[in-house]
């Protein structure tokens, strides 16, 4: 296994690993898909309240996702979330991050039968 910058279209991608839900009280939760995320780093947690981005509010997902797909790298975002103790505020910085590549390699000590199965396996059948 290798790591890399993601890319999408041979650009490095914004770590937008963050989404939300609308939990039917008129509200949007956050969920931070992998806490070690920028979202994640900047004290953010799955099952915040989100209050507002930049000082406005955010009242649905669809409005979430419309923020989140308008950020840049090197964008800065202030995010306001309600918590059972208070308000959190964070800011996060929008970077890049890192994709695993994972490679198969047969082991040299596999017997003949586990050499057939990797292959049938690698090879979809």
């Amino acid at each position: 296994m290798t790591w890399a910058p993601a890319l999408r279209d041979g650009q490095p991608e914004a770590d937008l690993r963050i989404w939300g839900w609308d939990p039917g009280d008129g509200s949007v939760r956050i969920a931070v898909s992998n806490p070690a995320s920028i979202w994640g780093a900047a004290g953010l947690h799955s099952g915040d309240r989100l209050l507002r981005m930049n000082g406005a509010p955010v009242a649905t997902w669809p409005e979430l996702r419309a923020r989140l797909q308008r950020l840049r790298l090197g964008d800065t975002v202030q995010v306001v979330v309600q918590r059972p103790a208070g308000p959190f505020t964070a800011t996060v910085v929008v970077a890049g991050f890192e994709r695993p590549t994972v490679t198969i390699v047969p082991a040299p000590s596999a017997g003949a039968g586990a050499r057939r199965l990797g292959e049938a396996w690698l090879s979809g059948r």
